[in-house]
Protein backbone atom coordinates (compact mmCIF):
# COMPACT_ATOMS: atom_id res chain seq x y z
CA UNK A 1 0.00 0.00 0.00
CA UNK A 2 1.22 3.92 -0.84
CA UNK A 3 -0.20 5.66 2.01
CA UNK A 4 -1.99 3.95 5.22
CA UNK A 5 -5.96 2.72 4.38
CA UNK A 6 -8.30 4.20 6.31
CA UNK A 7 -9.84 2.80 8.86
CA UNK A 8 -13.36 4.09 8.51
CA UNK A 9 -12.44 1.26 5.36
CA UNK A 10 -11.51 -1.31 7.07
CA UNK A 11 -14.13 -1.08 9.59
CA UNK A 12 -16.47 -0.56 6.69
CA UNK A 13 -15.15 -4.15 5.10
CA UNK A 14 -15.13 -6.00 8.75
CA UNK A 15 -18.75 -5.08 9.22
CA UNK A 16 -19.66 -6.16 5.91
CA UNK A 17 -18.11 -9.52 6.10
CA UNK A 18 -20.16 -10.12 9.15
CA UNK A 19 -23.57 -9.25 7.85
CA UNK A 20 -23.98 -5.93 9.40
CA UNK A 21 -23.62 -3.72 6.83
CA UNK A 22 -26.94 -3.01 4.25
CA UNK A 23 -24.63 -1.35 1.27
CA UNK A 24 -23.17 -4.40 -0.83
CA UNK A 25 -19.19 -3.66 -0.69
CA UNK A 26 -19.49 -3.82 -4.25
CA UNK A 27 -21.51 -0.56 -3.88
CA UNK A 28 -19.14 0.74 -1.08
CA UNK A 29 -16.16 0.46 -3.37
CA UNK A 30 -17.69 2.18 -6.26
CA UNK A 31 -19.33 5.31 -3.62
CA UNK A 32 -15.45 5.42 -2.45
CA UNK A 33 -13.52 4.89 -5.39
CA UNK A 34 -11.58 8.02 -5.32
CA UNK A 35 -10.30 7.50 -1.86
CA UNK A 36 -9.52 3.87 -2.19
CA UNK A 37 -7.51 4.50 -5.51
CA UNK A 38 -5.24 7.04 -4.09
CA UNK A 39 -4.54 4.53 -0.53
CA UNK A 40 -4.16 1.31 -2.23
CA UNK A 41 -1.59 -0.09 -4.53
CA UNK A 42 -2.27 -0.51 -8.48
CA UNK A 43 -2.93 -3.78 -8.70
CA UNK A 44 -4.41 -4.12 -5.16
CA UNK A 45 -6.98 -1.42 -6.13
CA UNK A 46 -7.80 -3.87 -9.25
CA UNK A 47 -8.43 -6.40 -7.71
CA UNK A 48 -10.76 -4.70 -4.99
CA UNK A 49 -12.60 -3.97 -8.19
CA UNK A 50 -12.64 -6.93 -9.64
CA UNK A 51 -12.76 -10.04 -6.76
CA UNK A 52 -14.04 -7.70 -3.96
CA UNK A 53 -14.61 -10.25 -1.10
CA UNK A 54 -11.23 -11.92 -1.60
CA UNK A 55 -9.36 -8.58 -1.79
CA UNK A 56 -11.07 -7.38 1.49
CA UNK A 57 -10.43 -10.55 3.04
CA UNK A 58 -6.88 -10.27 2.13
CA UNK A 59 -6.95 -6.37 3.42
CA UNK A 60 -7.96 -7.04 6.92
CA UNK A 61 -5.31 -10.14 7.14
CA UNK A 62 -3.01 -7.79 6.30
CA UNK A 63 -4.24 -4.86 8.82
CA UNK A 64 -4.41 -7.70 11.61
CA UNK A 65 -8.42 -7.42 11.67
CA UNK A 66 -9.98 -10.78 12.39
CA UNK A 67 -14.20 -10.72 11.76
CA UNK A 68 -16.53 -13.60 12.54
CA UNK A 69 -17.32 -14.58 8.68
CA UNK A 70 -21.41 -14.48 7.62
CA UNK A 71 -21.55 -16.86 4.96
CA UNK A 72 -25.22 -15.64 4.28
CA UNK A 73 -23.71 -12.09 3.57
CA UNK A 74 -21.19 -13.29 1.76
CA UNK A 75 -23.44 -15.17 -0.78
CA UNK A 76 -25.48 -12.22 -0.92
CA UNK A 77 -22.71 -10.18 -2.18
CA UNK A 78 -21.50 -12.59 -4.90
CA UNK A 79 -25.41 -12.68 -5.79
CA UNK A 80 -25.61 -9.46 -6.29
CA UNK A 81 -22.05 -7.95 -7.45
CA UNK A 82 -23.14 -10.36 -10.59
CA UNK A 83 -25.82 -7.99 -11.82
CA UNK A 84 -24.91 -4.70 -14.17
CA UNK A 85 -25.16 -1.38 -11.85
CA UNK A 86 -28.34 -0.04 -13.61
CA UNK A 87 -30.35 -2.15 -11.83
CA UNK A 88 -28.60 -1.69 -8.35
CA UNK A 89 -30.02 1.19 -5.96
CA UNK A 90 -27.07 3.35 -3.92
CA UNK A 91 -26.54 0.42 -1.73
CA UNK A 92 -25.82 -1.92 -4.30
CA UNK A 93 -29.54 -3.86 -3.65
CA UNK A 94 -31.68 -4.17 -6.34
CA UNK A 95 -34.14 -1.05 -7.47
CA UNK A 96 -37.84 -1.21 -7.11
CA UNK A 97 -38.00 -1.04 -10.82
CA UNK A 98 -35.79 -4.02 -11.28
CA UNK A 99 -38.04 -6.04 -8.56
CA UNK A 100 -40.90 -5.98 -9.95
CA UNK A 101 -39.51 -6.90 -13.24
CA UNK A 102 -38.14 -9.88 -12.14
CA UNK A 103 -41.51 -11.06 -10.55
CA UNK A 104 -43.05 -9.94 -13.69
CA UNK A 105 -41.30 -11.89 -15.57
CA UNK A 106 -41.87 -15.06 -17.81
CA UNK A 107 -45.98 -14.54 -17.81
CA UNK A 108 -45.95 -13.99 -13.99
CA UNK A 109 -44.63 -17.46 -13.95
CA UNK A 110 -42.36 -16.88 -10.95
CA UNK A 111 -45.25 -15.25 -8.74
CA UNK A 112 -47.19 -18.44 -9.60
CA UNK A 113 -44.23 -20.91 -8.78
CA UNK A 114 -44.31 -18.65 -5.24
CA UNK A 115 -48.26 -18.87 -4.66
CA UNK A 116 -48.21 -22.56 -5.41
CA UNK A 117 -49.96 -22.35 -9.01
CA UNK A 118 -49.74 -25.32 -10.88
CA UNK A 119 -50.00 -23.32 -14.00
CA UNK A 120 -46.69 -21.84 -13.28
CA UNK A 121 -44.75 -24.11 -15.67
CA UNK A 122 -47.36 -23.29 -18.12
CA UNK A 123 -47.07 -19.65 -17.78
CA UNK A 124 -43.35 -19.79 -18.39
CA UNK A 125 -43.50 -22.60 -21.26
CA UNK A 126 -46.41 -20.04 -22.94
CA UNK A 127 -43.85 -16.74 -22.32
CA UNK A 128 -40.95 -18.28 -24.19
CA UNK A 129 -43.60 -19.86 -27.04
CA UNK A 130 -42.55 -23.64 -26.13
CA UNK A 131 -43.84 -25.95 -27.07
CA UNK A 132 -42.95 -24.51 -30.87
CA UNK A 133 -39.59 -25.40 -32.63
CA UNK A 134 -36.97 -23.20 -31.54
CA UNK A 135 -34.63 -22.20 -34.29
CA UNK A 136 -34.00 -18.39 -34.23
CA UNK A 137 -30.99 -16.86 -32.85
CA UNK A 138 -32.70 -14.80 -30.85
CA UNK A 139 -34.81 -17.66 -29.25
CA UNK A 140 -31.63 -19.55 -28.05
CA UNK A 141 -29.76 -16.31 -26.53
CA UNK A 142 -32.95 -15.85 -24.40
CA UNK A 143 -32.93 -19.25 -23.44
CA UNK A 144 -29.32 -18.88 -22.63
CA UNK A 145 -30.13 -15.96 -20.41
CA UNK A 146 -32.82 -17.65 -18.29
CA UNK A 147 -29.91 -20.39 -18.11
CA UNK A 148 -28.04 -18.27 -16.79
CA UNK A 149 -30.66 -16.35 -14.68
CA UNK A 150 -31.39 -19.89 -13.43
CA UNK A 151 -28.26 -20.54 -12.37
CA UNK A 152 -26.97 -17.41 -10.26
CA UNK A 153 -30.70 -17.77 -8.49
CA UNK A 154 -29.89 -22.00 -7.88
CA UNK A 155 -26.15 -21.10 -6.82
CA UNK A 156 -26.62 -17.41 -4.70
CA UNK A 157 -30.28 -16.47 -4.47
CA UNK A 158 -33.32 -18.15 -4.24
CA UNK A 159 -32.68 -21.30 -4.68
CA UNK A 160 -36.04 -22.74 -5.25
CA UNK A 161 -36.69 -20.25 -8.49
CA UNK A 162 -33.53 -21.46 -9.48
CA UNK A 163 -34.87 -24.78 -9.26
CA UNK A 164 -37.78 -23.95 -10.84
CA UNK A 165 -36.25 -22.53 -13.92
CA UNK A 166 -33.93 -25.16 -14.37
CA UNK A 167 -36.68 -27.94 -14.27
CA UNK A 168 -39.08 -25.89 -16.21
CA UNK A 169 -35.62 -25.96 -19.09
CA UNK A 170 -34.79 -29.43 -18.24
CA UNK A 171 -38.31 -30.83 -18.74
CA UNK A 172 -38.07 -29.50 -22.83
CA UNK A 173 -37.99 -31.45 -25.22
CA UNK A 174 -35.03 -31.82 -27.22
CA UNK A 175 -35.57 -29.82 -30.41
CA UNK A 176 -32.35 -30.86 -32.53
CA UNK A 177 -31.20 -27.67 -32.38
CA UNK A 178 -28.58 -25.73 -29.95
CA UNK A 179 -31.54 -25.34 -27.66
CA UNK A 180 -30.53 -29.46 -26.44
CA UNK A 181 -27.31 -27.99 -24.87
CA UNK A 182 -29.21 -25.40 -22.63
CA UNK A 183 -31.68 -28.98 -21.47
CA UNK A 184 -28.50 -31.13 -20.77
CA UNK A 185 -27.29 -28.32 -19.16
CA UNK A 186 -30.32 -27.96 -17.04
CA UNK A 187 -30.79 -31.43 -16.40
CA UNK A 188 -26.92 -31.99 -15.43
CA UNK A 189 -26.84 -29.93 -12.81
CA UNK A 190 -30.03 -30.66 -11.24
CA UNK A 191 -28.91 -34.49 -11.23
CA UNK A 192 -25.04 -33.08 -9.94
CA UNK A 193 -27.31 -31.42 -6.81
CA UNK A 194 -29.67 -34.81 -6.84
CA UNK A 195 -32.59 -32.53 -7.69
CA UNK A 196 -34.73 -33.60 -10.21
Amino acid sequence: MEDKINPKHLEFFKSSLEGSERMTLTAYVRANNEALKCELKRAEYLRLKFDTINTVKKILRENDICYVENKFSEKREKYLSLFDPSVLDDNGEFTKEHRQHMRSSYNGAIVAFENGDRNAEKLFYTSIGYPKKIYEQSDMEELEDIFYDATVEFEYGDKATGVFLLRCLAEMNFQYSALDDIILRSRELLKYNKLK
